[in-house]
């Protein structure tokens, strides 16, 4: 690949929406690092952070800031190496839903309204939402189509393998 982009699970991530009345980056650098003192669920010295800039209205930045524990951030990166993986960006899923809506081409009156992507994967499923191409929930849920085919095995007699079968051949849940 031409570049390796690699996104911290949601529920190693905090994310939050600050609207600073400032345009200056510099100033906003500061104000990001001050705002996060108290909403921050850990020690600020054990954390990483970094944001991004959604919009400008008047004088006032819209941002999107992600921090994650700098621990997290290392053991995330020590699974990646010794499989391989030498990544050129760590972003956050929410980051990545973001892309992947922006890449769908929704017609501009769906944009202006709430968005909502339910990705159900085989241990858990990710719930993201986003208004007017703002992020504003990013949220892992430990369920997945692995517990819809054990709900499905004990309630219809079934292997755990014919139930997945089952439901992949006729969307049965």
């Amino acid at each position: 690949p031409d570049r390796v982009i690699v996104p911290l699970r949601a529920n190693r991530v905090t994310l939050r929406n600050l609207r600073l009345p400032t345009r200056d980056k510099k100033a906003i650098q500061s104000s990001v690092a001050f705002e996060l003192e108290d909403d921050l669920p850990f020690e600020e010295d054990q954390a990483a952070s970094d944001f991004v800039i959604f919009g400008n209205v008047g004088n006032e930045s819209q941002v999107h800031v992600a921090a994650a524990l700098k621990v997290t951030i290392e053991d995330y990166l020590g699974l990646a190496v010794p499989a391989g993986i030498d990544p050129d960006t760590l972003t956050t899923e929410s980051a990545a839903y973001r892309a992947l809506v922006r890449k769908m081409n929704l017609p501009e009156t769906i944009q202006e309204r709430p968005v909502l992507v339910v990705n159900i994967g085989h241990e858990r499923t990710t719930l993201y939402a986003q208004h007017q191409g703002v992020p504003i929930l990013c949220r892992e849920i430990a369920w997945g189509g692995r517990d819809v085919n054990v709900l499905l095995s004990n309630r219809y007699s079934l292997s755990v393998d014919a139930s997945e079968k089952t439901k992949i051949d006729n969307g049965f849940v």
